[in-house]
């Protein structure tokens, strides 16, 4: 039996993603149709050809986060039904910049409305998939550790 999408967003309108930043001084998220040609590290084209995604400093030759960090998230999804997934597509790069191979990519949910997180997956500062290409990953939210 095939999961029913309650939500699915590919970023052509805003359907309500919020951007929070903290002591940043570049790199925010912003939606747009990555920047041809990229800069280092950062995508050519959004992960499902539909044209738009989220990017973190969507300018030619500069694509990173620097002084802080950026959080985007996502509208609030109804995902009771025990057999509820989440899905998503991402790209990190973290071998390039001044400081390479030092910062992570976390991913978290809340089931409280976002009152408490818990980490879902946090990527780099290694590992093989810290060198950018899109990630598709899914998690079945009622194994979220910490998700009631």
């Amino acid at each position: 039996l095939e999961p029913t999408p309650v939500f699915a967003d590919n970023f052509q309108s805003n359907l309500g993603w919020a951007v929070t930043n903290s002591g940043l001084t570049d790199g925010a998220w912003t939606r747009g149709v990555p920047v041809v040609p990229p800069s280092t590290g950062a995508p050519s084209t959004d992960a499902d050809g539909s044209g738009q995604c989220y990017l973190t400093d969507n300018a030619a030759g500069n694509s990173d986060v620097d002084g802080g960090s950026t959080t985007l998230t996502s509208p609030v999804m109804d995902a009771t039904d025990p057999n509820s997934f989440i899905e998503y597509a991402r790209w990190y790069h973290n071998r390039g910049g001044s400081n390479p191979g030092t910062d992570t990519f976390v991913v978290q949910a809340s089931d409280n409305n976002g009152s408490t997180w818990v980490t879902v997956e946090t990527v780099g500062p290694g590992g093989p998939e810290n060198a950018g290409g899109w990630v598709r990953r899914s998690f079945r939210v009622d194994d979220i550790p910490g998700i009631a």
